[in-house]
């Protein structure tokens, strides 16, 4: 247990940078002692730890630390290639390409057969002279598919069956603009087609759902903004370089999204409605009623994204309330069908 813990805030610190005795017991569910003795342990078995002093101080890592691939097993090297190869196909980045081939590399991409080398003593198996770890062997070349070879353990796919893509060249113009603290110049259309011009500091590409962002200080509106990938008509690399800490800590993404107010709403529907009111809302807001009928409670913002999901449901659904919800449905299934005669 103890080991694990050890693992765990090496990772932790690697990905936080820095961290402090308190914060580390609190994530870790330990008292600030133990962290304490946890972190003399780290530095008497040569991790290199240092503290920095004052405000926002605590414990980091020597830069260039790194830990050593013998710590990851091949299970989880192959984890980690199904969840980048899903983001290579959407993204189509030559540098998650690059990534996936220095994964690949280490043995990583697929499941080892069921005779193959496993973790002993927290190294995997080297292996053997007539089995390379691409796949490959004395009697089969490594092209060819071995016969019993199974499909990798995790597969990540960000856009299934043809889904929409973000735009390969937007994508590769933002992470530039990112690694170089460069400006960009959008031209942006909102969900209700309101186009505007405006520069943004770009900070991130993110995910969230199904849909892909870019998160930026916009100049614009003078704060933090998420911009759907989808809704960038044009995007220009400016020569102006930002400060990225001009404007404070930077909020993680979706914290910078625009506030909706929540809205109580009951609907009833017919039981064929289950599972995409399930999907959509989760278990806990449905209720079975009488009649093959079913009855969901849940909290929405109210907009043309929840009008539009109401009327997949068909003839068989009633609003209860809000009323502003009904009247905004009952609207959106009339202009349908005036336009439908």
């Amino acid at each position: 247990m103890k080991s694990e813990r050890l693992f765990a805030i090496m990772n932790w610190l690697l990905d936080k940078r820095r961290a402090t005795a308190p914060e580390l017991a609190t994530r870790f569910s330990v008292s600030t002692r133990t962290i304490y003795r946890d972190l003399d342990s780290l530095a008497a078995n040569g991790v290199p730890l240092r503290t920095a002093q004052g405000y926002q101080g605590g414990f980091e890592l020597a830069e260039g630390f790194t830990i050593d691939r013998s710590f990851l097993s091949q299970p989880e090297l192959a984890d980690l290639v199904g969840a980048l190869r899903g983001f290579d196909e959407a993204l189509k980045a030559p540098a998650l390409a690059s990534s996936l081939g220095k994964l690949a590399g280490l043995g990583a991409g697929r499941q080892p057969p069921p005779d193959a080398g496993h973790r002993t003593g927290g190294l995997l198996r080297r292996p053997t002279d007539r089995t390379s770890a691409t796949g490959g062997s004395a009697d089969q070349p490594p092209g060819r598919p071995r016969p019993f070879e199974l499909p990798p353990p995790l597969s990540v796919s960000l856009t299934p069956w043809g889904g929409p893509s973000p735009d390969a060249a937007t994508v590769e113009l933002f992470r530039r603009a990112i690694a170089e603290r460069r400006t960009v110049e959008l031209a942006y259309r909102t969900l209700r087609g309101d186009a505007s011009r405006r520069v943004v500091e770009p900070f991130t590409i993110a995910l969230g759902g199904p849909v892909w962002y870019v998160h930026a200080w916009c100049r614009l509106r003078q704060k933090f903004r998420i911009f759907r990938l989808s809704r960038v008509e044009s995007a220009e690399l400016g020569q102006e370089r930002y400060d990225p800490r001009a404007h404070g800590p930077v909020p993680p993404p979706f914290a910078s999204a625009p506030t909706e107010r929540l809205v109580a709403i009951t609907l009833e529907a017919a039981a064929d409605a289950r599972t995409l009111l399930t999907e959509s809302f989760g278990a806990a807001t449905i209720t079975t009623l009488p009649e093959s009928r079913i009855q969901a409670c849940f909290e929405y913002p109210e907009g043309d994204w929840l009008v539009g999901l109401l009327l997949s449901l068909g003839g068989g659904l009633r609003v209860v309330e809000p009323a502003s919800l009904r009247a905004s449905l009952h609207q959106a299934a009339r202009r349908v069908a005036e336009r439908n005669r």
